[in-house]
């Protein structure tokens, strides 16, 4: 959708809430009592309203599972507001260096990252809610560590419940930082991140915000903050799926290598078991050494 499209300039807009009908693009499940337009006075501006179980209520661009978005820029920004007492859950569908589609589910429920081959699930921790928040996805930061790296995202889904004002991409570091994204602090003043926006996609001056990054080291440091992980887990990274293949060999010539020894373990007590019955039947040892040599 958005491959031929320039995406050379400082924003790719996806979705904005203005418009005579911005979702024309995207793919509405719930139903217009569940996902519905309205006027928010806070941010002067119409917003996108999802209410209901994440299970049956989402949007989805592209509205066709064939066709792929394509884009190309590093961070993908969500203005959303998450009520209290509610989750907030996002997947994005990401193609790596491979050229193998993978997904990213970032989401409130999750308590600690996971990851398998095609499929990472990662917690949107500290997400404020009750507040209007811009969240800065670092795509090639997660995309790198837990898979192959990042070409392109191909596909965008929020899952209620949240409001969304308007959901773009941005090709600028939001803070100068590194490649490997270590030098930014999991809450930025605003100053940073809001030059690189232009006005068009910025809040009003006066609307109380957060802006949260979301890359693989504020992940962790935000983990530790809640003590999701104890101090033997302090060192806790993504572990990526080379390692996890690395483990699963170690552990089946673990396993290859205990075997014999636990036959003849189990050999061991048989043979004792068998004595002892024996014996306790009042048969002569003879017997019973005859009787081992047949049984086994």
């Amino acid at each position: 959708m958005f491959r031929n499209n320039y995406q050379g300039g400082a924003v790719v807009e996806i979705f904005s809430g203005q418009g005579k009908d911005p979702a024309a693009k995207w793919k509405l499940c719930g139903g217009p009592s569940a996902i519905y337009k309205e006027y928010n006075k806070e941010v002067k501006g119409c917003v996108y309203c999802l209410e209901g179980s994440s299970q049956t209520v989402k949007m989805q661009m592209p509205d066709n599972g064939k066709m792929s978005l394509g884009l190309l820029q590093r961070f993908l920004v969500l203005q959303v507001n998450v009520p209290h007492c509610h989750d907030f859950s996002a997947e994005l569908v990401i193609t790596d260096s491979e050229h193998l589609k993978r997904r990213l589910h970032l989401s409130t429920v999750h308590k600690e990252v996971s990851a398998t081959l095609l499929h990472a699930k990662i917690p949107f921790v500290g997400l404020k809610r009750n507040t209007w928040s811009t969240l800065c996805v670092d795509l090639v930061s997660l995309s790198s560590e837990l898979f192959k790296g990042f070409l392109t995202l191909d596909g965008i889904t929020l899952f209620a419940t949240c409001k969304v004002r308007r959901i773009f991409t941005i090709k600028a570091d939001p803070a100068g930082m590194p490649d490997d994204g270590k030098a930014v602090d999991m809450f930025l003043s605003g100053a940073d991140l809001m030059d690189l926006i232009p006005r068009s996609c910025q809040y009003p001056a006066d609307v109380n915000q957060v802006i949260q990054v979301f890359n693989r080291e504020n992940v962790r440091k935000a983990d530790l903050r809640t003590g999701l992980f104890n101090s033997e887990n302090q060192n806790y990274n993504l572990i990526s799926n080379y390692h996890k293949r690395r483990c699963a060999l170690y552990l089946k010539s673990y396993i290859n290598y205990m075997l014999p020894c636990l036959t003849n373990t189990i050999y061991i007590i048989k043979t004792i078991v068998c004595v002892l019955v024996l014996c306790a039947l009042g048969v002569s040892v003879f017997s019973v050494v005859w009787t081992r040599t047949l049984c086994f």
